[in-house]
């Protein structure tokens, strides 16, 4: 009898139990054990929280999968498509991008392939491929990995923008050396006008004397010529005179 009376007090919970679906069921034993046992320690986690802690974008042949968490993200990678990466360029006027490998059905689909990369555009028209050098942080630890995406010429901009150009600063700088080597020589220009305006006057008469000088030596010159030419014609005369008194 006693037997009986513990079986047909069961019946009602199990009865009870059997008309919730598995979430409420989950939740009712949950509420039991915080009630009977106490709060768990912090958040419970899901498959989702693990792949978002252990994740890594590249996993070498050499990593090992230590932990069921490692193992689960490692599983998880080995599942994705990793020819082609989608970008995410919501940000590219910060010069900061996100990439990530494309699933299954992101392959079905042709994005990322014969769709635009970027996670915001569906172009399908003038795609080109592009090398690029992505430098993340993963787990603290900086890493570089070469991948290959898939851009219109929209997104191909905002991809190219994301890069300093390094061409630009030498080209400015050119440009500036030579409008202050041009401003400078018109400074010496006018440097050096200004100081022959000031040069002090005995300098000026010195160089007034010295032409002077010159004058008057091509005029001595010239008087002396003229000398030589009267005596000779004076002695042509007195020649031509004698000659017709003899």
């Amino acid at each position: 009898s006693t037997d009986e009376a513990g079986m047909d007090t069961k019946r009602p919970a199990a009865s009870a139990l059997e008309d919730l679906t598995a979430l409420e069921r989950h939740q009712k034993f949950m509420a039991d054990y915080e009630k009977y046992f106490g709060r768990s320690k912090g958040p419970a986690r899901n498959d989702y929280d693990v792949l978002e802690e252990e994740h890594r974008f590249l996993w070498n042949d050499g990593d090992e999968a230590a932990t069921w968490e490692q193992q689960l993200a490692k599983k998880y990678h080995d599942r994705l498509f990793k020819e082609y990466t989608l970008i995410d360029l919501s940000r590219y006027r910060e010069r900061l991008v996100a990439m990530r490998w494309r699933t299954e059905a992101e392959v079905l689909q042709g994005k990322g392939q014969f769709v635009c990369g970027s996670l915001s555009c569906a172009e399908r028209a003038g795609l080109a491929s592009w090398e690029v050098d992505f430098n993340y942080v993963e787990h603290g630890t900086p890493r570089v990995a070469l991948v290959k995406v898939r851009l219109c010429p929209a997104c191909t901009v905002k991809l190219n923008a994301t890069r300093p150009s390094p061409a630009q600063a030498p080209r400015s700088a050119s440009k500036e050396h030579r409008h202050k080597h041009k401003h400078k020589s018109k400074s010496k220009s006018k440097h050096s006008h200004k100081h022959d305006r000031d040069r002090p006057a005995s300098e000026s008469d010195d160089g007034a004397e010295h032409k002077h000088e010159h004058k008057a030596a091509r005029s001595d010159a010239s008087g002396s010529a003229r000398d030589d030419d009267r005596r000779a014609s004076k002695v042509r005369g007195q020649a031509l005179i004698n000659d017709l008194l003899l």
